[in-house]
């Protein structure tokens, strides 16, 4: 069975991150939140609708991106911004695939 792990990183988004998580709800698997130390309901709105949350400052987007990555239990694909750009999957094995989102 194919999985999906969708991973986004986050600082101070609790007015977007709901309609993002809404929108991975029945496609992704799993979410994985890399917040950067927001300090607004970020992470409580994460957290209430299930996605997983680690709280990493602020380094550079490559290593948000690759501690999404670690921490989720699919496969990788990459993505930016709100949609997925099919140029920059890449499917490591057939049954699984993660996304990574910069909010």
């Amino acid at each position: 069975m194919n999985r999906l792990s969708a991973c986004l990183i986050t600082f101070n988004e609790e007015h977007n991150l709901p309609r993002v998580l809404g929108s991975l709800q029945g496609i992704a698997d799993e979410i994985m939140v890399v917040d950067c130390g927001s300090k607004d309901r970020t992470q409580e709105i994460a957290q209430e609708r299930g996605a997983k949350v680690i709280t990493h400052a602020w380094t550079n987007f490559a290593e948000q991106k690759n501690i999404a990555a670690a921490a989720a239990s699919s496969a990788q694909a990459d993505a930016r911004g709100h949609r997925l750009q099919s140029e920059s999957v890449m499917q490591t094995d057939q049954s699984s695939a993660r996304l990574c989102f910069r909010l």
